[in-house]
């Protein structure tokens, strides 16, 4: 195995925090350069890159003459250019967020269920109107409620395994249906405004990709309940986005959570853009976050743990984990 220090090449506002990960875990001899978002700086580090932890790779991007590597420290792989990257190059991602992301859509269909956040608000200004002393209004349960989950991989076991310890009937949609357990149903997704009928909460979870694009469009929301919750933690372009908005606006379904967005930042980090070009800010059935439902530490921690072991698998010359290209 080569001696020498492993260069390792990082970008983006997360650059500095990656690279902490990254020392803690690579066992060998390193060093690690920061781009930022400083063009000039990222050639500069991709002249000697042995390896690259970033998650976009465009054909514009400079020249990596030494890139043996590039390894995204997330799962989604929509922003490189395979065929950009440099001859003999291979390229991996990581997952690991299967479990923070899964408790998220738990916590989220709890609160919609059981509303502690808007009864704990009214109680902290001396309202007891929701209690059953003055004949308040009984909250719902998780048990007997149907679960239908897009996409059936990492995050859709996890999070079938934790809904059917609630006592919930789970169900799917996914390119390549396998009833097993806890499932009760799975079907294609050509049925699947035929299966939303059925479910009190939708959770997207599958990849963007062409066949997935706009997947959950007007038929689909036509067809839910008007209970029905929407959740999104998959990627935003795979619901309409104005279909999405006019059925919320219109009441046509109870409501929706969206980690997943359509507008982002770019690479200055800037925190002004809006997510949407609708006003979802404005409407009393949504809850929003900002992409933020995989964000655990021990997620961060297993990943780099995983790109560590794929840097010294790739000097060891012994096949790596989660390669795609």
């Amino acid at each position: 195995m080569d001696g020498s220090p492993v260069h390792v090449a990082f970008n983006g506002v997360m650059g500095e925090g990656y690279a902490e990960l990254l020392h803690a875990s690579l066992t060998l001899p390193h060093v690690l350069q920061c781009a930022g978002s400083d063009p000039d700086a990222w050639a500069d580090a991709l002249a000697t890159a042995e390896v690259v932890v970033t998650m976009d790779w465009p054909a514009t991007s400079p020249p990596a003459p030494k890139l043996r590597l590039l390894h995204l420290p997330g799962a989604g792989t929509d922003s490189v250019d395979v065929s950009a990257l440099p001859a003999g190059c291979a390229a991996c991602n990581v997952f690991e967020h299967e479990v923070p992301i899964a408790e998220y859509c738990m916590r989220a269909m709890l609160e919609h269920a059981i509303g502690v956040t808007a009864t704990d608000r009214r109680f902290r200004s001396g309202d007891w109107s929701d209690s059953l002393v003055a004949g308040g209004p009984t909250h719902g349960e998780l048990q007997g409620q149907v679960l239908g989950i897009l996409g059936y991989g990492r995050i859709g076991r996890a999070l079938a395994k934790r809904a059917d310890t609630f006592g919930m009937e789970v169900r799917t949609v996914t390119a390549h249906p396998v009833l097993e357990p806890p499932l009760t149903q799975a079907v294609t997704p050509d049925a699947l405004a035929e299966a939303a009928s059925r479910f009190d909460y939708l959770v997207v979870a599958c990849p963007l990709t062409a066949a997935t694009h706009g997947m959950v469009d007007d038929r689909v929301f036509a067809a839910m309940k008007a209970e029905a919750v929407l959740i999104n933690v998959g990627r935003g372009l795979v619901v309409d986005e104005e279909a999405l908005f006019r059925a919320l606006e219109s009441g046509a379904i109870g409501g929706a959570v969206i980690d997943v967005w359509y507008q982002y930042p770019g690479p200055d980090g800037r925190s002004d853009v809006r997510p949407s070009r609708f006003n979802f800010e404005g409407l009393p059935n949504v809850w929003m976050t900002p992409h933020t439902s995989a964000w655990s530490t021990p997620m961060l921690e297993r990943r780099f743990a995983i790109i560590a072991d794929n840097i010294v698998r790739m000097r060891e010359g012994r096949p790596l984990l989660n390669r795609f290209a």
